[in-house]
């Protein structure tokens, strides 16, 4: 999935992702702050029946920026330990 124009549905950016579909719907609809401190929108198509498909990138960057938020329920420190005790 290196390819910079992968959309996912979102049962597949969630599960790629390891995030809660709710997560994905509230990164569409409220979008979330970057690293900038910009807020920042998904890029989306329009999929079969009116469903939509989010890009791969804009999805790996909420999630990476999410983690980093001190906001964050689970921050990237704690994922870093756990996946290192895996």
């Amino acid at each position: 999935m290196a390819d910079r124009e992968v959309y996912l549905t979102r049962s597949e950016a969630a599960l790629y992702l390891g995030v809660s579909t709710n997560t994905v719907k509230h990164w569409h609809d409220r979008g979330w702050v970057g690293r900038d401190g910009e807020r920042r929108r998904l890029r989306t198509q329009a999929g079969p029946r009116g469903w939509y498909r989010y890009h791969l990138a804009d999805l790996v960057a909420a999630e990476r920026d999410t983690r980093r938020s001190p906001k964050s329920r689970r921050p990237a420190a704690e994922l870093e330990e756990n996946s290192a005790a895996a």
